[in-house]
């Protein structure tokens, strides 16, 4: 059979109706025979795993993954698999109200578990509590065999024993969007999730990745595109530095984004109309990009720490050399993408973590940049055994690892113990097999005047100190870049501060600069939180019936919120001192 490119590349969903209803379908690839289709999964490197768990006899599966597209583009596979695995021609089915030989149900997990408006319901098709009769059930419990396609959230658990009923009678993809999140953790519940799904329905759930930039998938869904839209790219501009601009100024390289894209730049090109595109024809995207693309939480605008970015600058650069080289057979240093972050806590560590990441991936020295953002202990296992995969699979999900508080793992009552020691000993093989493709970074306590508990940790771990490239140190902030910080978070809320308010908050952080139980950019987010609580209590007064009044902040709400933070910061800090008063 002659190769063709991949033609299924956006989920088409429509609605259907249904009697009283109106049902959210995947329309299944009714153009690809089967030998097309596994042809399709095969051209794609991230959907090996769904190819290989593809089977006739198979009921359920289940996905999980960060883009909802992708998650789509999955069920539309198999759905159209088992329909094309199945062409007979049963009576049953030909009585269906659904034609399922062209759509794929999509239902929400609450669905299984419908409550009305007067207490009657469903669960698992059956009624309960009723004080009328209802119209019936719903369409999928009178259409027995038709597939579904489920979506799950974070209430999984009310759905589980519908789906234990169910899995042998029908087709189930079950499915878990984790998003993009900065510190990974919202992705890290959404895999304890589905591994809970699969333990209690006897499924291996299946992890989907996401293609990146420089795959050459999305290479070809772009070039795709380009020849929808009649047009190519012009000489010197290449794919590479289109798709990675499309990322860069959207926040994601969805193939929807990526049609849409060139849409918009052959409508906007200011070249001849016969000429390419080039990069410059996809500047306005610039304009549109999302704000949590280039704005990271905590830190916006990445104020301060100049220091910290000259030399992040430097290493990418110093990256970047040894790679030219490699491609040119020259010989290359090496280099282990590995280091330590050293600081006190709000510094930036994780934001910084986020925008190195970003632009070694635009330097294509990392392809995936999804983070898990994790305090290096929750890496320890349960049992004995445990620990080592724990580790492993936190290395083949995410492209950047930043393992706070490493030091917990060689001191204190936490660490040191037997299952410190697996992490530790794992953590040496994951670096030595990952050196080049993953960002792992330590973070933690170093080098300041307080205590060096990261130092310790790496005198006490020679194979992962040898393996640490680069150590950046964290300044604590000043009183005016915190003042800054307060005001930017503040402002892009739309919140709209008096003239004082700057000066109010530098003296403020004056005074915090240089105690103990100093925060960094924690102290300009408590102080704009508790900017935003002191007004709050002054509307709360009145009635509010303009929006000129939510978006304005009086002095007097700044003046409180320093004055009240004061005042707790004093009292917290007679309580630790020791001092017994009589």
């Amino acid at each position: 059979m002659k190769k063709r490119a991949v033609q299924l590349l956006l989920p088409r969903e429509e609605k259907q109706h249904l009697e009283d209803e109106t049902v959210s379908c995947l329309r299944c690839a009714e153009d690809l025979t089967l030998e097309e289709l596994l042809a399709e999964l095969d051209a794609q490197p991230h959907l090996a795993q769904l190819r290989r768990a593809l089977s006739p006899e198979r009921k359920l599966y289940l996905l999980y993954g960060e883009s909802e597209e992708m998650l789509k583009l999955a069920c539309t596979y198999i759905g159209t698999y088992h329909l094309l695995q199945s062409r007979k021609e049963d009576e049953e089915n030909e009585e269906m109200e659904l034609d399922v030989k062209r759509y794929l149900p999509l239902l929400h997990d609450q669905a299984l578990n419908r409550e009305e408006e007067d207490g009657t319901g469903f669960f698992g098709g059956l009624r309960y509590l009723g004080e009328r009769q209802h119209s019936g059930p719903p369409w999928w419990v009178r259409q027995p065999n038709a597939p579904l396609c489920v979506q799950l959230g974070m209430g999984f658990v009310m759905a589980l024993p519908v789906l234990e009923q169910m899995k042998e009678q029908r087709l189930i993809i079950g499915w878990m969007p984790m998003g993009r999140d900065e510190d990974g953790l919202f992705q890290l519940r959404c895999r304890q999730a589905m591994e809970e799904v699969g333990f209690s329905l006897g499924s291996v759930p299946l992890h989907l990745h996401t293609p990146g930039a420089d795959t050459p998938y999305k290479t070809g869904v772009l070039r795709r595109a380009l020849s929808e839209q009649g047009v190519g790219l012009a000489r010197g501009t290449t794919p590479r530095q289109v798709l990675h601009q499309i990322q860069s100024h959207r926040g994601d390289l969805d193939n929807a984004t990526i049609f849409k894209a060139v849409t918009y730049a052959r409508l906007r090109r200011s070249g001849p109309r016969r000429s390419g595109l080039r990069l410059e024809d996809f500047a306005f995207l610039k304009h549109l990009q999302r704000s949590e693309a280039e704005s990271p939480s905590g830190l916006p605008d990445l104020i301060g720490q100049e220091g910290v970015r000259r030399q992040l600058e430097s290493v990418v650069a110093q990256m970047a050399l040894q790679k030219k080289r490699e491609l040119l057979g020259l010989p290359r240093d090496p280099l282990h993408y590995c280091m330590a972050f050293l600081g006190a806590p709000g510094t930036g560590k994780t934001t910084w973590a986020k925008w190195l990441g970003k632009q070694m991936e635009r330097a294509g020295l990392l392809e995936n940049t999804d983070m898990l953002c994790i305090n290096a202990v929750e890496l320890k296992g349960k049992y004995v055994g445990h620990t080592a995969p724990k580790v492993k699979e936190a290395f083949e999900d995410y492209g950047i690892l930043l393992l706070d508080e490493a030091y917990s793992l060689a001191e204190g009552e936490q660490g040191g113990d037997g299952f410190s020691g697996e992490v530790l000993s794992q953590l040496c093989v994951e670096l030595e097999k990952h050196g080049q493709d993953r960002l792992v970074i330590f973070a933690g306590y170093g080098g300041d005047r307080w205590d060096d508990p990261m130092g310790r940790f790496f005198d006490a771990n020679p194979g992962i100190r040898s393996r640490v490239g680069f150590h950046i140190h964290f300044e604590d902030f000043r009183p005016d870049e915190l003042a800054r910080v307060y005001g930017s978070m503040l402002e892009g809320m739309q919140y709209r501060l008096p003239p004082q308010a700057q000066a109010l908050a530098e003296d403020y952080f004056a005074r915090r600069v240089g105690e103990r139980d100093f925060g960094n950019c924690r102290e300009a987010r408590n102080l704009a939180d508790r900017t935003k609580v002191h007004m709050a209590r002054r509307l709360a007064c009145g009635p509010v019936e303009d929006r000129e009044t939510l978006c304005r902040v009086e002095l007097e709400d700044v003046e409180g919120a320093i004055a009240e933070l004061w005042e707790e910061t004093r009292r917290d800090a007679r309580r630790t001192s020791g001092a017994i008063g009589f």
